[in-house]
């Protein structure tokens, strides 16, 4: 395996790195104190470093001075850190004080009784939150502050932005930049139909899952006024989903985060850098963490990727493998070794997103074909390189079913059907790849 030269280089399983670590009383007490913060960032993948940084190096030239402030990593509530300060270019053009959450996604319920986060909000929401929201935009505030999260407003920031002591010092607009599925989809609507499902399917509910399916319903439609109150800047690919069902972006967006992926990236200099005309024609399989999301068997989701290995194999095309930054990619290990796919299957790292692969590998790669699942980075590469894309979803139409994701899959088909190619089998996929690699083929 070759070794790439990223700034984002370092594994950050171990999290070595020395820098603070805060639960969201302390992220609060932190913010109380400071008088002079530019922004708040919140980030827990790789994707969500680069637009991070996108965002800070557009505040900066907005605000025509160096921005200070805060980016508070958060670590997956089923897989842990994915990212580190490594992760980051922004120190580059910003002063930056590095936070490690230690609570998954920042537990509000430290604000209240630990343990019991759901009534505690519940009784916070009734008898504060109307009137400390509705105060953050009434009272004049000393300071603008951009809380840049790749997740919308939420009750995190009513609580925090809503408190007297900081409402005096900080007006919160929100920057939220790229996430995935979430920036393109109506997760409120979805959520909705997930508990509705649950709960039809459960004969004799008790009163308390009556009661706490209920309160689920308030606090999501909470999170819905809430994103209403703040002021929101949306920094994603596409403004709505109708523009992402047209295939049509934003396009300063999509240019901003293309001089960040550069800028990120550094080449090592050497006297053999390959020519352009030395390239090597390579297709690029995104994997996704079926088994450790416990969608699907280890063993199952190992059957599957063989299928998936033996029609690519018949291309004679490299391929390379690019497991998802939550995947444990040691299960790809008998892959590497074995016979059949020895020498033509080349494993990445995790710890960086394909779109940064991508503009590192350029000197030295032809990248016809980037093939996957539901990933947003079908999405992302065919905006970013004009990589043709394809699903595999229509394949495998059950595979991904009886989960709580079943209600974002049909949506997300439906809305790339400009973006991304769906072969509905496998002559169908064959056909794809040799018309993509004979230059005959069609995104359609």
């Amino acid at each position: 395996m070759r070794h790439y030269g990223f700034r984002e280089k370092g594994k950050v399983q171990g999290v070595t790195d020395n820098i603070q670590e805060v639960d969201a009383k302390a992220l609060y007490q932190i913010i109380r104190e400071k008088n002079d913060l530019d922004f708040l960032c919140f980030a827990i993948t790789p994707w969500h470093a680069i637009g991070i940084d996108a965002a800070l190096f557009d505040l900066g030239k907005r605000l025509k001075r160096k921005p200070s402030g805060i980016i508070v990593i958060n670590s997956h509530r089923l897989q842990g850190f994915l990212i580190s300060e490594s992760s980051f270019i922004s120190k580059e053009f910003a002063d930056v004080t590095f936070l490690r959450a230690l609570d998954s996604n920042l537990d509000i319920s430290r604000f209240f009784a630990p343990n019991h986060a759901l009534t505690g909000l519940f009784s916070w929401t009734i008898s504060n939150l109307i009137h400390k929201i509705m105060l953050i935009f009434i009272k004049a505030n000393r300071r603008s502050i951009n809380i840049i999260s790749p997740r919308y407003p939420n009750i995190l920031s009513a609580i925090i932005f809503g408190a007297q002591d900081v409402r005096k010092l900080y007006k919160a607009y929100y920057i939220v930049v790229d996430e995935g599925l979430g920036s393109y989809f109506r997760p409120l609507r979805g959520w909705i139909l997930e508990k509705t499902h649950e709960y039809k399917k459960t004969n004799h509910p008790s009163m308390f899952w009556r009661l706490k399916f209920v309160l689920h319903l308030m606090n999501a439609f909470l999170f819905k006024v809430i994103f209403h109150l703040f002021k929101c800047e949306k920094m994603i690919f596409f403004r709505n989903t109708g523009d992402l069902r047209r295939g049509v972006p934003d396009q300063r967006v999509v240019d901003l985060y293309k001089k960040i992926i550069y800028k990120r990236t550094f080449l090592p200099e050497s006297k053999d850098t390959p020519t352009e005309n030395k390239k090597q024609d390579a297709l690029i399989l995104l994997t996704q963490p079926m088994s450790e999301a416990g969608l699907i068997r280890e063993d199952y989701e190992k059957e599957i990727l063989g299928k998936v290995l033996n029609v690519l194999k018949s291309s004679g095309i490299k391929l390379i493998l690019k497991p998802h930054p939550r995947e444990n990619k040691k299960k790809y290990s008998s892959c590497l070794n074995s016979g059949p796919y020895s020498g033509w299957l080349e494993l990445t790292d995790t710890d960086f997103s394909i779109e940064q692969y991508l503009a590192l590998e350029e000197k030295n790669l032809n990248v016809l074909a980037i093939i996957g699942w539901n990933s947003t980075a079908l999405i992302t590469v065919r905006i970013l390189f004009q990589i043709r894309t394809i699903s595999l979803l229509k394949i495998f139409p059950g595979l991904l079913g009886g989960n709580k994701f079943r209600w974002f899959f049909p949506s997300f088909e439906d809305v790339t059907q400009n973006i991304i190619m769906y072969p509905g089998n496998w002559g169908e996929l064959e056909s794809v790849i040799e018309n993509i690699k004979t230059g005959t083929a069609i995104c359609e």
